[in-house]
């Protein structure tokens, strides 16, 4: 999903209804990134994007960055538009289309 990519059947089996995300408060999706993209072989970095269904946002959960950080914003808002599509697929009764990005303020790691 961080390139954009959310057809894959593995991604929409995770948001099918038989799932019933919609009838949680919050649905944690973990971010596997590249610290360099051009770099495949490099550092990877995990963090969170959460649906936060109760709330009604998006939340960024990165012990390194804030969503300040542009390469953090792009691969954000690119995982919140597919999320969108797929939820919009899937759960059309429930609107998602108007949650924002946020960041959720978490410990940093020490030298970052």
């Amino acid at each position: 999903m961080q390139q954009g990519i959310y057809n894959a059947a593995e991604i929409h089996s995770k948001f099918e209804k038989i799932n019933h995300l919609d009838r949680q408060d919050m649905v944690m999706l973990p971010v596997l990134e590249f610290t360099d993209p051009n770099d495949q072989e490099g550092g990877r970095h995990y963090w969170v994007f959460n649906i936060n269904l109760r709330d009604h946002r998006f939340e960024m959960l990165d012990s390194w960055r804030k969503l300040d950080n542009p390469d953090l914003m792009h691969c954000a808002s690119t995982i919140a538009g597919a999320v969108r599509c797929l939820w919009k697929q899937h759960y059309p009764k429930h609107n998602i289309s108007h949650f924002q990005v946020i960041d959720i303020d978490v410990p940093k790691q020490p030298g970052k």
